[in-house]
């Protein structure tokens, strides 16, 4: 069936089938009309601005809830309808997320709304680069000419081996691959990290993204896991220019590491765990605490903002962002207090992090030790191909 446009109006596009129905039939008019989304706005208000029925606006919202909830919906992007003109009922909905993901819902032949997503993938290349660490890795991509947002991928496939903040050190040689994404042959930025190798004097250590169907994962040369069920730092992004035990004072209990950063600097979970607390702790000022597996508790204090979604109850991630650098409480400048407990019962026992965190690794056998092979193969290629940034 050919389809012809017809103006409508400055803001909708009006499609009228060419088979036309007999003579005295009204011709079914679709019109599609895009919504652009504002902060505040409310998937409901929305759909009833357009003059939807409050049927259809709960039919259409408790489909799109399937998919996604409806206060998720971003600010900034659009929802396209596709409306019957006759009698304004809705037919379809378009909410694009980003580059790659649409959720939709439609409305089948029986008036039921149904509800799917329609996914893209990004065109990808790997990229290898080289640079010489002066004073951070995220001043030295400056210096270098490379792209600063690489540091927070580089520092966290790094922080599952060793403490970054404390053990990279100027002169250190660190090479990586990355992803440069392509959609529609038009340049999306930088995707994944792939694998990055630290050379530090006659030591060499090389990390491999070889992911598993749950999770990201990093393997060493021989295919055995980096063994760290958490991060060695708070600051998998950009690493805190200076790092110190705190020796406790009388009637401080938490024998902590203080982090001096720059204001604003995203601080991170150093292992996936739930929110137990988020929110003023007294001379800690903005804390948030967070439980995981195996016994042990974390707090990031001083924190100047604490990240949206953080909130007792809620799931973290290892290297999930859960605030920024501040100086909340009682602090002595832009920092940020890291805390490391053993949890006995309700009892939240502060403990040397290194010391605490046990070490397991796994090792790939069979078809994934196979296929991660050619991986780490293809990745060495690109490493020693890689020229040191001036």
């Amino acid at each position: 069936m050919i389809v012809l446009p017809l103006l409508f109006s400055c803001a909708s596009e009006v499609t009228v089938p060419v088979d036309l129905p007999p003579v005295g039939d009204a011709i079914p008019v679709h019109v599609h009309v895009v919504v652009p989304i504002r902060p505040g706005d409310r998937l409901p208000d929305l759909l009833a601005d357009e003059g939807l029925s409050e049927r259809d606006v709960q039919s259409a919202v408790n489909s799109f809830s399937k998919l996604l909830r409806p206060e998720k919906v971003r600010a900034g992007a659009e929802l396209r309808l596709e409306i019957l003109e006759s009698d304004q009922s809705l037919l379809g909905l378009d909410y694009t997320a980003d580059d790659l993901l649409s959720y939709e819902i439609w409305r089948d032949p029986n008036g039921q709304f149904s509800a799917g997503l329609n996914g893209r993938r990004y065109d990808t290349r790997p990229e290898a680069h080289r640079f010489v660490v002066h004073h951070s890795i995220w001043e030295s991509l400056k210096v270098a000419g490379l792209d600063r947002s690489l540091a927070s991928g580089v520092s966290q496939a790094l922080a599952h081996s060793i403490d970054v903040a404390r053990e990279i050190q100027d002169g250190d040689v660190l090479t990586f691959v990355v992803e440069r994404r392509s959609l529609d042959k038009q340049d999306r930025g930088w995707g994944r990290i792939l694998a990055v190798r630290r050379e530090h004097a006659e030591q060499s250590l090389t990390v491999y993204r070889y992911d598993l169907a749950d999770r990201e994962a990093w393997y060493l040369r021989d295919g055995s896991s980096t063994g760290l069920p958490f991060l060695r730092t708070p600051f998998p992004g950009r690493e805190a220019a200076d790092a110190e035990w705190v020796v406790p004072t009388p009637g401080d209990a938490l024998p902590s590491v203080v982090f001096e950063a720059p204001e604003g600097t995203p601080v991170s979970s150093v292992g996936s765990g739930t929110v137990t607390t988020a929110g003023m702790e007294g001379d800690a000022g903005n804390t948030v605490r967070i439980l995981h597996e195996g016994g042990f508790g974390s707090a990031y204090g001083h924190l100047g903002d604490i990240a949206p979604g953080i909130k007792p109850g809620a799931t973290v991630r290892k290297g999930q962002m859960v605030g920024r650098v501040g100086h909340t409480g009682v602090a002595t400048g832009s920092q940020a207090r890291f805390t490391f407990f053993k949890v006995e019962g309700t009892r939240w026992v502060p403990v040397e992090f290194a010391s605490s965190v046990a070490t397991t690794t796994e090792t790939l056998t069979g078809d994934a030790r196979a296929d991660f092979e050619k991986t780490a193969r293809d990745m060495d290629a690109s490493l020693a191909s890689a020229k040191t940034a001036p």
